[in-house]
Order: structure tokens, then C-alpha cells, then sequence
């Protein structure tokens, strides 16, 4: 089975109702370096995306800076979503988490006249809770090892790793 994904980016979709989904991690994207302000300076920081297939089918992403920190939000996250921890220092192949499932809370924002689902947190899966299947193909993708070949993905994840230096710098 394939992750479907619609080239059309004006397209509109529906917000995803609020609530807790239990849901399967079926892509991690390398984003590369990315330019962002932070506290209104800008910055630049190696990304990853995370995509989660909820049991509704609907997936839903969501953005990190590549750092397990103990103050980074993917540390904090992937800690809450497998129930695990991690040692400072400790490496992680951030691909081994494909597939993994737990649970996901969902919340509506708004920016201007626009409605958003958002990731509010994540979690395990409850004691003796079964995981959720995705429907959908696992994928991953690094810039490193996948040089050129980005496998199927949302067009905005594609054009944030297109305009990353390390595949700009890539032969």
C-alpha cells in the first residue's frame, strides 16, 4: 500500500476533530537545514517530519528540530509516545521509531480565518491497548543515503527538502 498524497496545495482539507486517535509513525522525512525564526531572530536548524497515520486514516505531521536534548521536543515527544527514555548522550537511529505506535492528541487552532488540526501531545498506548496497523506504506527518507530519490510525500515536505542546502549541494 502507498502513502496517497494530493499534488494540489490550494486544495482544502477539513480539520481533524479534537480529540485522542491511537496512530502508527509511517514516514520520517530528513528535511535538512531549515531557516525559521526563533523568539524573533532567525535561525537555522537540521529538520525532521514525522507523519502519523491515525486510526481514521487521517494523517496529520508534525515538525522537529533533529536534537535529543534533554530539552528538545522530539526527546520529549518520542519519550512520551513510546514510554521510554533516553540518556544524555545517548544516539539514536531516529528511523528505528517507523511503524511505532501510541497515541496522539489532536486540538483545533486558528490562524487569521483559518481553522488547523495540531498535535498537541503524544502518548503510549494505554496498558493493554493494541496498536494501530497503518494502511498506509512506511517510508523514510535522508538526504545522505536517499541523495535525490524522496520518495512519496506531501508537496510541501518535497519543496522543503529540495530548497535545503544539503540537497541543493547534492551531484
Amino acid at each position: 500500500m502507498k502513502l496517497t498524497v494530493n499534488a494540489n496545495t490550494n486544495e482544502e482539507r477539513e480539520p481533524i476533530e479534537a480529540g485522542v486517535y491511537t496512530a502508527s509513525i509511517v514516514g520520517i522525512y530528513d528535511l535538512g537545514t531549515q531557516s525559521q525564526v526563533w523568539e524573533g531572530k532567525p535561525k537555522e536548524s537540521h529538520q525532521i517530519v514525522f507523519l502519523f497515520e491515525l486510526d481514521t486514516q487521517q494523517i496529520v505531521s508534525k515538525t522537529y528540530t533533529a536534537s535529543l536534548h534533554e530539552k528538545a521536543s522530539l526527546r520529549k515527544d518520542l519519550q512520551a509516545f513510546t514510554g521510554g527514555t533516553f540518556e544524555d548522550g545517548q544516539t539514536v537511529d531516529i528511523f528505528d521509531f517507523i511503524g511505532l505506535s501510541g497515541q496522539v492528541n489532536i486540538t483545533k487552532k486558528k490562524s487569521g480565518d483559518k481553522e488547523y488540526s495540531k498535535i498537541e501531545s503524544l502518548m503510549p498506548l494505554r496498558k493493554g491497548q493494541k496498536g494501530y496497523e497503518a494502511k498506509n506504506e512506511l517510508l523514510t527518507y535522508s538526504i545522505e543515503e536517499n541523495k535525490k530519490n524522496i520518495p512519496a510525500c506531501p508537496e510541501w515536505i518535497k519543496k522543503k527538502i529540495e530548497e535545503s542546502p544539503e540537497f541543493k549541494a547534492l551531484k
